[in-house]
């Protein structure tokens, strides 16, 4: 009987274990018709994974309910890919959390990588439109991804979280949000500007930034000028916003996952109604 009931209690743990795994790795996802909806695209920064924004989708799907359903997508530095989850019919603005195996890369490889995955979302799924929420690095993926592709699937919202796009160095980017020009344009910055010209004219983009260190204008991490540089490169789009969060959870390492934020992102990609006219509004 003792031997019985160790055999049941084994055998119950087994599953409970099995039941809390990573669900299967796949190298192809099951093909659905999904172009009837948006979906979501979170990459996260440097030596990030493809847990690092949960934070988001759980909020998104949980507390919205904006999202059903989520994918990961792992993308090797050979380009090559790997898909955990599954998407059904039945997804509304499903989450696609992408992930580096090289999550230390630079950036023009991370863009490079995201076209692979986004041209095998299309063949899956039959995306046309996606809207893309990045993180640090991440948001800079993301904007050399928009400047270097025309074709579908297209971006048609953005949103980056403390995304240095003129680097990391107080010296270049002294000061506060009022400004029209940095004190000095590093090479990051200057490689985005050169490609303005291609910045899709519809898009809409939300660039989000944090100051937890008032004395230095910075978020302990990235300058706000730094990740407010995004209005010098995307001045001629549709509409181009800013949002400044200021306090503890306005840090680097925090700002992607606190409530003004999600609550941002919430706002930005299920409520706010795209207008006629075009809109470039500033923080101060």
């Amino acid at each position: 009987m003792r031997n019985c009931l160790k055999i049941l209690f084994l055998t119950a743990l087994l599953f409970l274990v099995a039941g809390c795994s990573e669900p299967e790795t796949l190298e192809a996802p099951d093909s659905v018709n999904l172009s009837n909806t948006v979906p979501i695209i979170l990459v996260h920064g440097s030596g990030g994974n493809e847990h690092t924004l949960d934070e988001i989708s759980e909020n998104l799907r949980d507390k919205y309910h904006f999202s059903n359903e989520k994918l990961e997508v792992l993308i090797s530095s050979k380009g090559e890919l790997s898909y955990r989850g599954k998407l059904t019919k039945n997804s509304k603005h499903p989450i696609i959390a992408v992930a580096f195996e090289d999550n230390e890369a630079p950036i023009s490889d991370w863009a490079k990588w995201l076209r692979i995955a986004t041209d095998d979302l299309e063949k899956h799924f039959k995306f046309k439109k996606m809207d893309g929420v990045g993180y640090s690095n991440g948001g800079l993926a993301l904007s050399a991804y928009v400047q270097g592709n025309q074709a579908t699937p297209r971006f048609q919202k953005i949103i980056t979280l403390g995304a240095p796009f003129n680097d990391l160095s107080e010296e270049d980017n002294a000061g506060g949000a009022n400004f029209k020009k940095v004190a000095h344009q590093t090479a990051m910055l200057k490689s985005f500007l050169s490609k303005k010209k291609q910045n899709p004219s519809d898009l809409e983009f939300l660039s989000i930034a944090g100051i937890s260190d008032a004395e230095h204008n910075t978020d302990s991490v990235v300058p706000l000028q730094s990740a407010l540089s995004s209005r010098l490169i995307f001045d001629n789009i549709h509409v181009y916003m800013e949002k400044v969060e200021r306090g503890e959870e306005a840090s680097h390492h925090a700002i992607y996952k606190s409530a003004e934020s999600i609550q941002l992102i919430y706002w930005f990609l299920a409520e706010y109604t795209s207008p006629e006219k075009n809109v470039y509004q500033l923080a101060n």
